[in-house]
């Protein structure tokens, strides 16, 4: 069979053809497309997990996203000191009345959620990585944007150069 990798394993995963590789969507929104270029494969983002689009009309441009949302899976882990550095795609549980949750640096498709589960949190909040790295337009480098109640919750997506709630 042409084009087959004669010997790919289970274990290797799927295999992607990538024609254009950009840091994140602004990047890749930005360049510039001819009519020839429609079905090649963009990846967006830095660091594993990658997103990946394939181009469907080169005005605009159009894009679909290739095998849905990148990351499915959370890895959910409980926090019981006073800092945390969140990896892309930790759900991270809080027990602790003190904590600092600090963002990784921002790419394309990263997700992170924080939930406080200490019965009484006095100083839990998620910060970002460094000065000038944004939560939905704010800068939360030095003073984090604070939990304060048992139970409270935040989901966060990067975008590539910054976080939003959702």
């Amino acid at each position: 069979m042409a084009g087959r990798h004669g010997s790919q394993t289970t274990s290797d995963g799927l295999h992607i053809v990538v024609r254009w590789s950009f840091a994140n969507i602004t990047a890749r929104d930005s360049h510039s497309y001819v009519s020839a270029d429609i079905g090649g494969v963009a990846q967006v983002g830095s660091a594993a997990p990658f997103a990946f689009y394939v181009l469907s009309n080169n005005t605009g441009p159009a894009w679909v996203t290739l095998g849905g949302a990148p990351l499915s899976v959370w890895s959910v882990v409980t926090e019981t000191t006073a800092s945390r550095s969140a990896a892309n795609g930790e759900f991270v549980l809080v027990d602790a009345a003190t904590c600092v949750v600090t963002l990784p640096a921002p790419a394309a498709g990263a997700r992170v959620a924080a939930k406080v589960i200490a019965a009484s949190p006095v100083g839990v909040e998620v910060r970002t990585s460094g000065a000038g790295i944004l939560i939905d337009g704010t800068d939360y480098s030095s003073t984090g944007l604070a939990l304060t109640a048992q139970w409270e919750q935040i989901n966060i997506i990067s975008d590539g150069t910054g976080w939003f709630i959702y």
